[in-house]
């Protein structure tokens, strides 16, 4: 996350800085300009990761324990669950999980964008490799939801292996070419 608020929030250098003098800026590309604001932006990058971290280790298991594994001991507590899910575990899997599936795709194309020659073609190989092994995790859950079994034990690790063909590829292209 570091080198992706880096990614995002390059330095300001002068030559930039005074060559797009304007009196019509936006408020927003004002304040995005300002050397704390991003700086701050940068520290809320790298700091959101540790933090969940450390939340998943603190945070009570009434939050975060599966309801079938609580019925096989005798509990002291009452799970707290949304939609039958329990909280914590709704929050990291259904919202926190979607976004690192769109952020680490969306920084290799980003690299691809702004590179050229190899590095483009490995950045572009490992966003490829990303978004099909999110896809075959993903797919894996939906359709053990929906009861697809036999597809189930096919489809996902096939998707997975291949993304992680792909990946090791990207990471070697120059040595395989």
């Amino acid at each position: 996350m570091g080198v992706f608020g880096t990614l995002i929030f390059p330095p300001i250098t002068e030559i930039g800085a005074n060559s797009e003098k304007t009196d019509n800026k936006s408020k927003i590309k004002e304040i995005i300009e300002n050397k704390n604001v991003r700086f701050l932006l940068k520290i809320c990058l790298i700091a959101i990761p540790i933090v969940v971290g450390i939340l998943v280790l603190t945070l009570p298991d009434a939050v975060l324990m599966d309801p079938d594994l609580r019925d096989h001991y005798v509990p002291l507590f009452q799970l707290e669950t949304i939609f039958g899910y329990p909280s914590a575990r709704f929050v990291i899997n259904f919202l926190l999980l979607p976004l690192m599936v769109i952020v680490i795709p969306f920084l290799f194309v980003y690299l691809a964008l702004k590179t050229f020659g190899v590095l483009r073609r490995s950045y572009a190989l490992n966003a490829i490799g990303f978004f099909i092994y999110f896809s075959g995790r993903i797919a894996q859950g939906l359709l053990e939801s929906f009861g697809f079994p036999h597809v189930e034990a096919i489809l996902p690790p096939l998707l997975i292996l291949l993304s992680l063909l792909i990946i090791v590829i990207a990471n070697n292209y120059e040595q395989l070419r």
